[in-house]
């Protein structure tokens, strides 16, 4: 299995977005999206299954640094996935003297660009005071027939 990231950093201008508030829709979009819980299981027989589990705690991961940290040290925030332990998406808000930078991170398995797209459109639509897409069976039904498609072990 492997542990690759796909990642997508945006910087916006601290006087002009908030990180209290980027976080707050962030978490109201992990919490009413299923499939961004999606991480993996292994059953009786030793098949590998993605799982969507609501169980699965996935939470905002918050850092307050200065723009010179930022700057040497945004690699760090990126590390391997377990994704038997953990959810396929991470979320990072960062906020430093004069930026806020929304960071998000997928695993490349079970998401691609794509996802990146989608999850910003649903903070936009938190962000502007609307209820998020439910994308959750279109989203899972493509991993689904994607990784049927694999035909391998």
């Amino acid at each position: 299995m492997t542990e690759y990231n796909t990642t997508l950093a945006a910087e916006m201008p601290r006087a002009r977005v908030d990180a209290s508030r980027i976080a707050s829709a962030c978490q109201r979009v992990l919490d009413s999206q299923r499939y961004l819980h999606a991480h993996l299981t292994m059953d009786a027989d030793g098949n590998i299954q993605i799982c969507e589990d609501w169980g699965m705690p996935n939470h905002i991961h918050r850092y307050e640094m200065t723009d010179v940290e930022w700057d040497t040290r945004r690699e760090e925030l990126i590390r391997p996935f377990d994704l038997f332990k953990e959810p396929s998406l991470r979320l990072h808000v960062v906020a430093t003297e004069t930026k806020t930078i929304l960071v998000i991170e997928t695993h490349h398995l079970l998401f691609d660009g794509m996802a990146h797209k989608a999850v910003g459109y649903a903070i936009e639509d938190v962000l502007r005071g609307d209820e998020p897409y439910q994308q959750g069976d279109l989203a899972a039904d493509f991993n689904r027939l994607e990784i049927a498609g694999y035909g391998s072990e």
